[in-house]
């Protein structure tokens, strides 16, 4: 089973990269390797342009990337979590297709201030988990959803027990203490999983495929709000006071 070559796990900060187009779909560009980063683990999936290098005034622009094909693998402690698979560019305006064939070679290049953004946002995520895990032990183990953009993100929780206002406080205050103290990020991935990967932080570690910065320091302060989804839910909205 054929599968993409994921570029973005083994240079995080590659913005670009050649490749050649393994397949033409309705309405996206396969790649035989990307430093697209897809959709994934909440994280919404880059953005970009495909340019073809025999002609680099033939450009594309993708506003989405997805994986498909990929086998479940059971770990645990890792819910949901897939291997292999091909990574879809997908194109808003499916008569520039029309432009590529299968075989050419292409440049890939990210929208980098966007990825920038989703990669601090997706650190924050984790720092605010941490934080929850040290202010109320046990209720990361109910997480059950989350979303990162490129100004904000939030963590969902099934509890019994609301997150009170002093709660709320606690958990900006410890997340901002832990971006404060400038700990260093590690990426690290199973020896019979490569992109099964795990993020790790002064001994915290968060089973995560995602993009993310290289030490908290590199993230602004924080600012925290909870919502009601209803009995036994709890949403986490939270956003850095300056996006870099």
């Amino acid at each position: 089973m054929r599968a993409t070559v994921k570029r973005y796990y083994e240079d995080t900060d590659a913005i670009k990269c050649k490749a050649k187009i393994v397949k033409i779909h309705d309405s996206a560009l396969e790649l035989d390797q990307t430093i697209a980063y897809p959709e994934g683990g909440g994280q919404e999936g880059d953005q970009g342009r495909i340019h073809l290098c025999k002609n680099p005034s033939v450009t594309i622009s993708f506003q989405d990337t997805q994986l498909s094909m990929a086998t479940p693998v059971f770990i645990e402690n890792y819910p949901g979590v897939k291997s292999g698979g091909i990574i879809l560019h997908h194109i808003s305006n499916k008569e520039q297709l029309n432009k590529f064939k299968v075989g050419d070679e292409v440049l890939i290049e990210i929208d980098i201030d966007r990825r920038k953004n989703m990669s601090l946002n997706h650190t924050a995520a984790h720092v605010v988990y941490w934080a929850v895990d040290m202010c109320r032990p046990g209720v990361v183990n109910h997480t059950i959803g989350c979303h990162i953009k490129t100004d904000s993100a939030r963590l969902d929780f099934a509890v019994e027990d609301r997150f009170s206002q002093d709660d709320i406080q606690e958990i900006e205050k410890l997340s901002n203490q832990l971006i404060k103290a400038g700990h260093p990020i590690i990426m690290r991935s199973r020896e019979d999983y490569y992109d099964v990967r795990y993020w790790e932080c002064n001994g915290y570690v968060i089973p995560c495929g995602g993009t993310h910065v290289k030490n908290t320091k590199e993230l602004s302060s924080l600012k925290l709000q909870r919502k009601n989804l209803g009995k036994g839910k709890e949403r986490l909205i939270f956003s850095l006071r300056t996006n870099l």
